[in-house]
């Protein structure tokens, strides 16, 4: 591979595969081609010519010393890569882009006379310090940022200079520059050159409001289970970044949708990061076992929460704080996960990110229990916890071997701690709308993600209109993929280069139970919604399929997005006889504040009987493969240590197995699945 290179200018540098690849993915996403593994092949390709000719030119002359390649040769050689790929869209997107550069360095050259530094120019202060005046500067920023030709460039940076000598300062600011760029573009009728070249900020009474923001209730962010509060700094640099995502990602179509919340873009104040990311405790780098191995991956772990917009979900955990010793309660054990687990719950909160749990791993139920053990012991001691997602098979073997654990964590399931998901065989629930293959070790991204107001759709159709209803889905669904794409498209030409593993996105149904009320006039029926979620799954599904992407359905990112959402709802207009919609979820009611989360079906379903609860769950979610039952208890009531989530656990389970075998015999009484408790003290309960 070459080792040197020679720039335009003469100056020999150190030759690096690392700008093809990033140049080749700039021309990628200006025109939204989404293959990941293209840059990193057409540089190999372009790094083989080089070689080969270097060989050829070594034997050709007489001394060991072969010609430095130049920078045209190998931007040649990435045009004839692409060309030779097929990739002849990209290749247009790569030769425009080099074109506008050799522009926009013409533009630098000025002659003698317009070189010379106008007498009183002033200095400019920048954020690389202060520099001479140099009109040219103005021009060459132009042809490098916008569709101007370097003679329109040059007409408004002799226009600005004008204006700036006439000033009579000795300093200004590029921002008082810009200014009086945009100021000569509009007066030229360059509306379309003023909006690309427009600077992002902050206006001062804005910084203000951010800066005096208080905090978030902790309480009430434990309970939900959201991102801690963010910091000032975080505040502030969402609030450019989704502003530069709305204006420059979305475009103007879609960020209108997204601003009047007809479909929600997730996780704009971080639009360059995927939003979740699963990966296996064997990957974080640190080999060995015990405290020692994971104190060293704790940097691996802050390293993929701050590359996630809201965080990851941690497979086989039990691997990084070693083996259990004998009696799950003896030798420290129980202390031993309860401090891993706090440092977790601590980086978790000082990046901004949720770090949560899944299959501890190792053999046996063993390693699984000393984990519950100290979630519980954590939980009696009110230590902030991350979650933890368990199906229903590793529990029961759990609690076989420790039935005492029954009401721990039934608690921490009413709280959110615990969070019970479902699969199939062929695919293990890893986060959110992430499944895992048998076999598959390599990390899953939920890369962009978009929250459908089923409500709103729901009130436009009117109850018992369920064709119209899923028409109107349909219609948002359709715009929700074309956000995806745009995001996904950011995220792989400015976020980090991910290794390995598959790439999914994420559409989050909001405000279900709401909408299944609207639609059945004040009576929420699961059939009905199991209805809704398989047509939004297999629908969203064949369409992403033929924009070349992949997606599913979660409902476990609807928590912050059903309060958005809900106040979006509320600035619209109002229907003229609202006394006849009181007992519905209307916007111009004050008390509804929120929709419901996830899979909540509301009316006090989660209060009243646990097993008719789980039963309606199961034919609500039957259409889902997979999926997490969250939030599994209405958080408005105060948890009684019944084992109500234990017991809507194991209905649901039961039901969902009668259901996906319709041939089977006729059930009897007592459940199918493997029975909780054994004790007739708990079993009564049942």
């Amino acid at each position: 591979m070459p080792d040197r290179l020679r720039k335009r200018d003469g100056q020999v540098v150190t030759f690096s595969p690392r700008r093809i690849i990033d140049a080749v993915a700039r021309a990628q996403a200006a025109v939204g081609d989404g293959d990941p593994g293209l840059p990193l092949e057409v540089a190999e390709l372009v790094v083989m010519t080089l070689m080969s000719r270097a060989e050829t030119t070594l034997v050709s002359l007489s001394d060991d010393a072969p010609e430095v390649t130049t920078v045209e040769e190998v931007q040649d050689l990435v045009e004839e890569a692409l060309v030779g790929l097929g990739r002849t869209k990209i290749a247009k997107a790569y030769i425009l882009y080099r074109d506008r550069r050799g522009r926009a360095r013409e533009a630098l050259v000025v002659s003698n006379s317009s070189s010379e530094r106008q007498k009183g120019a002033p200095e400019v202060r920048g954020a690389e310090g202060p520099q001479a005046w140099q009109a040219n500067r103005i021009a060459a920023a132009l042809v490098r940022e916008t569709s101007l030709t370097m003679r329109d460039a040059d007409q408004v940076a002799r226009r600005v200079e004008k204006e700036i000598l006439a000033l009579g300062m000795s300093r200004v600011s590029t921002g008082l520059v810009r200014a009086f760029v945009d100021q000569e573009l509009q007066t030229m009728g360059l509306f379309d050159v003023t909006r690309a070249s427009e600077p992002l900020g902050l206006a001062r009474p804005d910084l203000r409001a951010l800066l005096l923001a208080p905090r978030e209730d902790r309480r009430a962010t434990e309970e939900r289970h959201a991102a801690p509060p963010a910091s000032v700094e975080r505040r502030v640099s969402g609030a450019l970044l989704s502003r530069w995502a709305s204006e420059d990602i979305l475009g103007e179509e879609l960020a209108e949708a997204h601003h009047q919340g007809e479909v929600l873009a997730l996780g704009l104040e971080r639009p360059h990061l995927p939003l979740v990311r699963s990966v296996s405790a064997a990957s974080l780098g640190a080999s060995g076992a015990g405290a020692g191995t994971f104190t060293r991956s704790l940097g691996s772990l802050v390293t993929l929460l701050e590359g996630s917009a809201q965080g990851i979900v941690l497979e086989g955990f039990s691997q990084l704080i070693g083996p259990a010793r004998r009696g799950a309660r003896q030798g420290g054990d129980e202390e031993r996960v309860a401090e891993a687990l706090a440092s977790l719950a601590a980086i978790a909160q000082a990046t901004g990110r949720r770090l949560d749990l899944a299959h501890p791993g190792g053999r046996g139920s063993r390693p699984l229990m000393r984990l519950l053990i100290g979630l519980v012991s954590a939980f009696s001691s009110g230590q902030i916890l991350p979650r933890l997602f368990l199906g229903y098979e590793d529990m029961s073997a759990a609690l076989e071997e420790e039935p005492g654990l029954a009401e721990g964590i039934d608690a921490l399931i009413a709280t959110g701690r615990l969070v019970p998901v479902w699969g199939t065989p062929g695919r293990i629930f890893a986060g959110p709308a992430l499944l895992r293959r048998p076999r598959e070790k390599g990390p899953l991204t939920l890369g962009a993600g978009v929250a459908l107001d089923l409500v709103r759709i729901a009130r436009g159709a009117g109850p018992w209109n369920e064709e119209a209803f899923l028409a109107g889905m349909v219609a948002q669904v359709q715009k929700g993929l074309e956000t995806i794409k745009r995001l996904a498209a950011a995220q792989a030409e400015f976020g980090p280069s991910l290794p390995g593993g598959r790439h999914i996105h994420g559409l989050v149904p909001v405000g279900l139970s709401n909408a299944l009320r609207i639609l059945g006039d004040g009576i929420v029926r699961p059939e009905q919604g199991a209805r809704v979620l398989g047509v939004l799954r297999d629908y969203g599904q064949a369409e992403a399929e033929r924009m070349g992407l992949h997606v599913d359905v979660s409902t476990l990112l609807s928590g912050p997005a059903s309060e958005v959402l809900a106040r979006r709802e509320a600035g619209r207009s109002r229907p003229s006889q609202e006394g006849l919609f009181q007992e519905q979820p209307l916007p111009e009611s004050e008390r509804v504040e929120s929709y419901c989360r996830g899979l909540d079906l509301g009316g006090g379903m989660a209060a009243g009987d646990p097993q008719e609860h789980g039963r309606a769950l199961a034919s609500l979610t039957l259409t889902l493969p997979s999926g997490a039952l969250w939030p599994l208890a209405d958080p408005s009531v105060t948890h009684r240590a019944s084992l109500s989530c234990l017991t809507t656990w194991q209905a649901f389970e039961a039901e969902r197995q009668r259901l996906l075998k319709p041939h089977q015999s006729p059930r009897p009484q007592h459940s199918q699945a493997r029975p909780l408790f054994d004790s007739p003290v708990q079993s009564q309960t049942l």
